[in-house]
């Protein structure tokens, strides 16, 4: 056996393409802006556990994408609409949450996880904005 020093960052210790609370522990809310959502399947999540279908969150300049999970998908879609075509350049915070069901535990099981947060309200503002512009445009 070979042992050597380790002074890194605990996400670092997971070989994982996706995301998990232990990434941002520390961190607060971090923010970032969403690249592509992503359907995949036959993937290997969080302690060997696999889906065979699911969605991700890629973020600009992350490595790591953000597995989907139904809460996620329903903060999204309330807050930039059902098209993931209108997800995409979007700024969202990431934090983390305790007490979350945990997938596939047993009854009242629960753990922490990784929730998004978005500013509905600026972007419902922002859409608003841009479409009285468009109408403004095509009157001239």
């Amino acid at each position: 056996m070979k042992a050597e020093k380790f002074n890194g960052h605990v996400s670092t210790m997971r070989n994982s393409p996706f995301l998990a609370s232990e990434d941002i522990e520390g961190l607060g809310e971090v923010e970032v802006v969403i690249e592509g959502v992503y359907k995949i399947s036959d993937a290997a999540v969080q302690d060997g556990r696999k889906i065979d279908e699911g969605y991700t969150l890629k973020f600009k300049g992350k490595d790591k994408m953000m597995v989907l999970n139904a809460t996620n998908m329903k903060t999204l879609s309330r807050a930039f609409g059902s098209s993931t075509q209108n997800w995409l350049d979007k700024s969202v915070r990431l934090f983390i949450q305790d007490g979350i069901r945990k997938p596939g535990g047993r009854s009242g099981e629960t753990t922490r996880g990784l929730r998004i947060k978005t500013d509905a309200k600026a972007q419902v503002q922002k859409t608003s904005d841009a479409a009285a512009q468009n109408m403004l445009n095509k009157v001239k």
